[in-house]
């Protein structure tokens, strides 16, 4: 009988089997006009009986579905030798998610990339489905196929859908599809149990398969474990109905043993701790036997959402060699990150230092999430706690992760050695990963540093503009309070020119408080000259030369590198594979020679050699090139931590210093209002005492005329004393001497205005009209 077979427009191979199940096979075909690969389902003569078929009902449900996340539909053809209908789909290159988490390197479930898309994926064709109103009732790793994009992404795909059928949230169905293991219990009783015959279900029941599905992707085991399996029915049915609501898994691991349950994922669960925190929920909602308290597809849905939308940070914490990821939702900001931190790696917020590309990343506490700069495994934000100089490398490795299962030396099957490479290539994998993470913590150590000490040299280059514009502020102030000292000296010489015979006591108390504010401004110069030599210092350790850039340059020259360790991995764990398949096709061999056994025991040899070159590797050179590195960075920390602690004195004799400026010209500002509002008064009187006798003169020719005393316009006598002193012919020398002091009350005035607005753009301290509105 010949191996192909054909349709109208695509023929396929019967060797090249791309899956089977209880109502047909999966075929790689070739279409006959353009040569591409193609997926054809052929169906068993059972499956094409009864109304509708099996085959007419996968037929309808995939016309009606046109989604990236549901198998595409190209064609609905006939086998030109059995006249049986065969539907062609797209070709999925990646294979079943049943496969990939078979395989060795997905022991302990996916990476967390791979596992959000999939989540993402499943999510999206799943609500494509519920939109049309259409259930699976058979999901499960098995039916999701693996998609390579031609831009090389990703897509996961539902498919096989010989069991969907159209039924609203509100309808039940009494049919009974599915797998064991991926059963809602209800279905379990009547499919596996043969109890309550009588039952029907809700769509929901995908949820549960759902739940499970998504849980085998994250652990690579199933949730629900009685020991035996399968075979363990009863115990099944117990495990799936009287866990407690949250519990996500139970497990039985010898014959009547109590079950061991569990509300978080398992420690060998690669996902990161703060993806875990978000997932767990998501499967106690959807692992819930209660019917009112399992979640529904909307809040499903929802969930997912929330998720996959989340903003990622992948930070380094460079004191506990330790990368962490963080999930955060758009509107949360920078104070729920270093919360999320702190949780993660215990140091408190007020502690921790983010740096992000050389800087210090310290935005407002409110930022959004979504405005902080973007990060990467490869480059992330490193936080530094303030609270300790210890750098430690977690020297402890999980023992699933670094030790390889013995073969024995005789007596074993060939099963028994196919077994054993499987679980020995896990490890290798594991170790390999391990040696991926060693090898960019080390490269976060080498470069953490010189973002600190480049942040170090911003702050320092930030303190010195500080007081270079205090300083430049003081000589303002300086120069306006010298201007008022003048102009104080003028006024009370022209008083006393005009009215000799009086004494003002206002003025004598005027020049007190001017002498006093020449006092504060040398108390503002000692601040500053103090701060100063602090600054000085700070910019000969940090800036000058960079030592401290330089001083870890140094330090770690003098450590090993890892060049080349991640990929001298990849190379042990391929022949570590290469042995596993070798060993996988012996066990099927049933003509065992004695050649071919020695062959089989040679794999054995290569993999425990291949092995321990790389334990080797991870425990000899990855391992303690790190723990090298991290002390280096230890003892530079001691030197670095004192500079941070000078700088923080400094920062601190500035602020004292900013403080001192903001009260100095308060103070003189207070003196200047002081000072127009005595030389207006005295103006004034001098006013009012000149225009006296014109004015009793002026009533007796006019008894009715009354004439308004002398009023203030912005301070200053509607008639100007120069003016009046000009009417009755005084000295020249004394309008002289008014009109310095005319010139020098509009310096002064203006001095007021520019130092005033330079003290509150760089000394922080409000402007005049900032205090009259406030």
């Amino acid at each position: 009988m010949s191996s192909l077979k054909g349709s109208a427009n695509y023929v396929w191979k019967t060797a090249a089997v791309l899956g089977s199940g209880a109502h047909g096979v999966v075929y790689e075909g070739i279409s006959k006009q353009s040569g591409e690969p193609v997926a054809v389902k052929t169906f068993l003569r059972s499956a094409q009986t009864g109304r509708p078929d099996t085959a007419t009902r996968e037929f309808e449900v995939l016309k009606k579905c046109n989604h990236e996340n549901i198998v595409k539909l190209l064609a609905i053809e006939e086998d030109v030798e059995s006249h049986g209908h065969v539907i062609v789909m797209e070709l999925c290159t990646g294979g079943s998610l049943f496969a990939i988490l078979n395989d060795p390197a997905n022991k302990y479930g996916l990476e967390e990339e791979e596992f959000l898309i999939v989540l993402k994926d499943l999510s999206a064709g799943m609500k494509h489905l519920r939109d049309k109103d259409i259930i699976h009732r058979d999901l499960k790793p098995g039916n999701i196929m693996k998609y390579i994009a031609v831009d090389g992404r990703s897509v996961y795909k539902l498919t096989d859908f010989d069991a969907a059928r159209e039924l609203q949230d509100d309808q039940q169905f009494q049919s009974l599809y599915g797998t064991e293991e991926y059963l809602h219990p209800d279905m379990y009783e009547r499919a596996v149990l043969k109890q309550f015959r009588d039952k029907t279900f809700k769509a929901t029941v995908d949820l549960w398969s759902i739940g499970v599905t998504l849980y085998h992707v994250a652990t690579g085991s199933l949730p629900f474990q009685p020991y035996g399996g399968r075979h363990n029915r009863g115990t099944m049915h117990y495990i799936t109905t009287r866990k407690a609501s949250g519990v996500i898994s139970g497990v039985q691991r010898s014959p009547c043993a109590d079950i061991e349950w569990s509300t978080a994922l398992p420690q060998t669960c690669l996902l990161s701790q703060n993806l875990q925190a978000k997932i767990v929920p998501l499967l106690a909602g959807l692992l819930e036997c209660n019917e009112k308290e399992m979640w529904g597809f909307e809040k499903f849905f929802t969930a997912v959402t929330d998720i996959l939308q989340c903003k990622v940070f992948h930070v380094f914490f460079v004191n506990g060699v330790k990368e962490v990821t963080v999930y955060l939702p758009p509107q949360a900001n920078f104070q729920a990150l270093k919360e999320e931190l702190a949780l993660v790696t215990g140091v408190a917020p007020t502690s921790a230092l983010l740096l992000h590309e050389q800087s210090l990343l310290d935005p407002e506490d409110t930022t959004l999430a979504s405005e902080l700069p973007a990060t990467s495994p490869t480059a992330p934000y490193f936080l530094f706690t303030r609270d300790t100089q210890e750098v430690k490398v977690q020297t402890e490795t999980p023992a699933h992760a670094t030790q390889f299962p013995p073969f024995p030396k005789c007596g074993s099957s060939l099963g028994t050695d196919a077994s054993l490479a499987k679980t020995f290539c896990s490890v290798a994998h594991a170790i390999k990963r391990l040696v991926e993470t060693f090898c960019r913590c080390h490269a976060s150590l080498r470069t953490a540093p010189l973002s600190l000490a480049s942040s170090q040299e911003e702050n320092v280059k930030k303190q010195t503009e500080k007081l270079r514009q205090m300083k430049q502020t003081t000589d303002l102030l300086d120069r306006q309070l010298q201007l008022l000292s003048s102009c104080e000296e003028s006024f009370s010489d022209l008083v006393s020119a005009v009215r000799p015979a009086t004494e003002d006591l206002s003025f004598t108390a005027m020049g007190a408080t001017v002498r006093d504010k020449q006092e504060s401004s040398v108390t503002v110069r000692q601040g500053l000259t103090l701060a100063e030599k602090g600054v000085e210092k700070l910019d000969l350790l940090v800036v000058r030369s960079q030592p401290l850039r330089n001083k870890w340059e140094e330090e770690r020259s003098q450590c090993g590198s890892l060049r080349g360790c991640s990929e001298t991995a990849t190379t042990y764990v391929e022949k570590i594979r290469s042995s596993w398949k070798a060993l996988e096709g012996d066990k099927a061999n049933r003509n065992f020679s004695y050649h071919d056994e020695q062959f089989h025991m040679l794999e054995k040899t290569k993999m425990r050699q291949t092995g321990q070159r790389l334990l080797s590797l991870l425990k000899e050179q990855c391992l303690p090139t790190c723990c090298q590195l991290a002390q280096r960075l230890q003892d530079w920390n001691r030197y670095c931590y004192e500079v941070m602690a000078q700088q923080s004195r400094v920062d601190a004799e500035l602020e004292s210093c900013s403080v001192m400026v903001a009260s100095y010209a308060s103070a003189l500002e207070m003196a200047e209002k002081e000072f127009l509002s005595l030389s207006a008064e005295c103006v004034a009187k001098l006013k009012t005492e000149h225009e006296a006798p014109a004015t009793k003169g002026d009533s007796q020719d006019q008894p009715n005329a009354t004439k308004a005393p002398g009023t203030l316009v912005n301070g200053e006598a509607k008639n100007s004393l120069f003016e009046m002193v000009k009417k009755k012919t005084v000295p020249k020398s004394l309008i002289v001497c008014l009109q310095q002091l005319k010139a020098q009350q509009s310096e002064i005035v203006k001095m007021f205005e520019e130092s005033t607005a330079i003290s509150a753009r760089f000394v922080e301290f409000p402007s005049p009209s900032q205090e009259s509105q406030d």
